[in-house]
């Protein structure tokens, strides 16, 4: 399950930055970016669900490797908030909500910061 989902991951990746290269407007590179994200999330995690109960965190440290490497290849088509906007990540990081909202903006601030500098 771990390689059908390595296999999974990257097809979506690759597609989306083929996507990302390709597309002119920042409603069609958005659109292919939630699709994407939303593929993996639904998807490709899907093949590690067996394995893993709480993929939650699993889920959140994949999307911001897969957030930083696509702002960097992007050329200034997205930038990380449009993306904290799809859907999925917002599933992700809805569904451990704190109910303390400070703890909430704490975690969205970890899962969308500029802490981690991955190389094209």
């Amino acid at each position: 399950s771990r390689v059908q989902f390595q296999i999974c991951s990257h097809n979506t990746t690759t597609q989306l930055y083929e996507d990302v290269q390709t597309l002119n407007t920042l409603n069609s590179v958005m659109d292919s970016v939630c699709q994407a994200l939303k593929d993996l999330s639904e998807e490709c995690f899907s093949y590690l669900a067996e394995c893993l109960p709480d993929l939650n965190e699993m889920k959140k440290l994949h999307f911001k490797e897969v957030t930083d490497f696509l702002v960097k290849i992007a050329d200034g088509k997205v930038i990380k908030n449009d993306i904290s906007e799809c859907n999925a990540v917002k599933e992700v990081l809805n569904s451990d909500k704190k109910t303390n909202s400070d703890d909430y903006i704490e975690e969205n601030n970890i899962v969308m910061s500029d802490s981690y500098d991955y190389k094209v």
